[in-house]
């Protein structure tokens, strides 16, 4: 194989990635209303209950925990791919 023929491969690989990741990024953008949804009624339950709701605060502390980590992690792949992106437009 070329260089010309690998690098248009691994530009196409990118481009590819760039699109699957903005689907992902949209997905996750609707989810999000879901999980503060999810975060007012479990604090409306919560407020309102006179039995214990310590498991469903557990629960919602690690609802959020596994969102943020997502988020941020989804932060990050974005930056790469940007990162991966500009640089094979100078090729």
């Amino acid at each position: 194989m070329s260089l010309g023929v690998v690098v248009v491969v691994v530009v196409v690989v990118i481009v590819v990635a760039c699109v699957c990741f903005q689907a992902f990024e949209a997905e996750l953008a609707k989810r999000k209303s879901n999980i503060e949804s999810i975060q007012r009624a479990a604090s409306d339950v919560m407020q309102r209950s006179d039995e214990d709701t310590s498991l469903l605060q557990a629960q919602l502390i690690d609802l959020i925990s596994n969102w943020d980590k997502v988020s941020a992690l989804s932060i990050n792949k974005q930056q790469r791919l940007a990162e991966a992106y500009a640089e094979v437009r100078v090729l």
